[in-house]
């Protein structure tokens, strides 16, 4: 094998790596955002039922029941919007992500698939030269992806810091003018808060660890990748170029991200 054939093998072989560790990151992220919305979704219906409950309890003698309710109607409609909102963010990030990559893996596919034997060292040239176009954009995307759905994830978690606060204390404020009967309702409150705290913190955190890692991953894999396309388009060989176009063709239509 001559160092041009070398070269070539190590270019695709490490191209098809590449394309399918990203295809996999992204799918294992947009899996776990989606395992965690519903774990946080299922965990405040659980709480939205207790509370619905808790409306068969309001009594007129006792103000503090109206309080109590009150302060669930008023924060419970703005906790549904937010976490639907960082969502709905975090899937639009996603797919900007994935029809940014899809975009791109197509168009190098098809510049492989027409690269001939005379044309395959300025192919090789071109596709570089794509590619580096290409990294800048794609890893300007996954900062925007970080940092919108970032903002979102705080304001939520801003709405639920508020929200259990001011329902705790009236709660306390229930349990001391009320009477015994309504400290099971405390108790319980306390209860899901607990596992709606867990379950948005690990919903919230996990999101920007997501696009945090997948960045990391980019800047690592990408660099080893743009090298060895860099030491191809430098090469200037054609011998082997319609077999690496063909390989190249190959990885990059291959295979896609579920959402």
């Amino acid at each position: 094998m001559t160092d041009t054939e070398e070269g070539h093998d190590d270019i695709y072989s490490i191209w098809r790596q590449f394309n399918s560790a990203v295809q996999d990151r992204m799918t294992e992220a947009v899996e776990a955002g989606n395992d965690g919305y519903r774990q946080l979704h299922e965990s405040w219906s659980d709480l939205a039922k207790g509370m619905t409950d808790f409306a068969t309890m309001l009594d007129p003698s006792v103000p503090e029941t109206m309080e109590v309710y009150n302060v669930w109607r008023n924060y419970s409609l703005r906790m549904a919007r937010r976490m639907d909102t960082v969502m709905s963010e975090r899937q639009q990030r996603y797919d900007r992500l994935l029809g940014t990559w899809g975009e791109w893996t197509s168009g190098i596919g098809a510049m492989a698939v027409e690269a001939g034997d005379a044309d395959a060292a300025a192919a090789f040239e071109r596709t570089y030269i794509d590619w580096l176009m290409f990294s800048g954009r794609f890893l300007a995307e996954i900062a925007r992806g970080r940092d919108g759905t970032g903002a979102s994830a705080a304001e939520l978690t801003r709405t639920w810091t508020a929200f259990s606060r001011t329902m705790t204390a009236a709660l306390d404020r229930l349990v001391k003018n009320g009477g015994e009967r309504y400290r099971g309702v405390s108790k319980a409150w306390l209860d899901f808060i607990g596992t709606v705290g867990e379950n948005l913190e690990h919903f919230t955190t996990g999101t920007e660890n997501d696009f945090n890692e997948l960045y990391e991953m980019w800047v690592r894999e990408s660099q080893e990748l743009a090298r060895k396309m860099a030491r191809a388009a430098s090469s200037g060989a054609h011998e082997h170029g319609k077999r690496a176009s063909g390989e190249l063709a190959e990885a990059a239509n291959g295979g896609g991200v579920s959402k």
